[in-house]
């Protein structure tokens, strides 16, 4: 039979034999597909006896989860650098991502794995679980992008019965290899600096990758002939991306000391 709102209920035995001082069990089954109260009361017909009678009870419900974000902007960040998004700490902890179950079933849930070394790399904490009625869980999450540019993806966490998953869409302005410069004369200069990863977002370290920022001239004072002179500049790779570099020299005369 079929209760008020299409929920189907069946026996597994609709007629059965007993013997004398015997038993037997019979089994209900509710197929459920829509939320509803049922009240239903059955009549069981006995041979040569009177009827019995039996009600059914049930609060058929869906799970009520509800993720508490649907955007995360990292802002400018750095490809191949981990990013945190915490509750507790972080500059992302305003960010911070919640589960709620306002249901009074409990729900089970699992996050999305993406493990992508082309895209990026996400983790959370818990990445799966069972959440309470009426009670919620807060995610943390670690995140790794390996390409640069305009962030724009989505992330989804699956709940049990639930007929679409959660979800939350992260974006971020990522930049990719980016290996900057500082001269010695600029590093004098720099009186406060006591510590280069400290100065990641300091405008005295000149990009080189994709910026107009070449190092094209150095300059040696005091340079006398046969006499060695020296000079430094620093190299710094801004982004977790692993890279290797090169230095070539050319020997050519000043444009001032060449004869006529």
């Amino acid at each position: 039979m079929r209760s008020k709102l299409g929920n189907r209920i069946t026996f597994d035995c609709a007629y059965k034999q007993l013997q004398p001082h015997a038993k037997t069990t019979i089994n209900v089954s509710c197929d459920c597909l829509n939320q509803e109260t049922i009240e239903e009361y059955f009549e069981i017909m006995v041979q040569d006896s009177e009827p019995l009678f039996f009600q059914l009870l049930a609060e058929v419900q869906k799970p009520q989860v509800f993720l508490n974000r649907q955007e995360i902007n990292l802002g400018k960040i750095y490809a191949g650098v981990k990013e945190t998004v915490d509750a507790d700490h972080g500059k992302n902890k305003h960010q911070s991502l919640v589960l709620k179950n306002f249901g009074n079933l409990p729900a089970k849930f699992v996050w999305e794995e993406v493990n992508d070394p082309k895209r990026f790399i996400v983790n959370f904490e818990p990445n799966k679980g069972t959440i309470a009625p009426k009670s919620e869980v807060t995610i943390s999450m670690e995140i790794i992008f390996y390409k640069g540019g305009n962030i724009d993806e989505l992330i989804f966490c699956d709940v049990q019965d639930l007929e679409l998953p959660l979800g939350f869409e992260i974006k971020a302005d990522a930049f990719g290899l980016n290996v900057a410069y500082l001269t010695a004369e600029e590093q004098l200069a720099q009186t406060t600096m006591s510590n280069f990863n400290d100065d990641k977002d300091s405008d005295t370290w000149k990009n080189i990758y994709g910026s107009m920022n070449k190092l094209d001239s150095f300059n040696f004072t005091n340079v006398k002939i046969n006499k060695i002179s020296s000079n430094k500049f620093i190299l710094k790779n801004l982004s977790g991306i692993n890279t290797t570099f090169n230095l070539n020299s050319i020997i050519y005369e000043p444009p001032a000391h060449i004869a006529p």
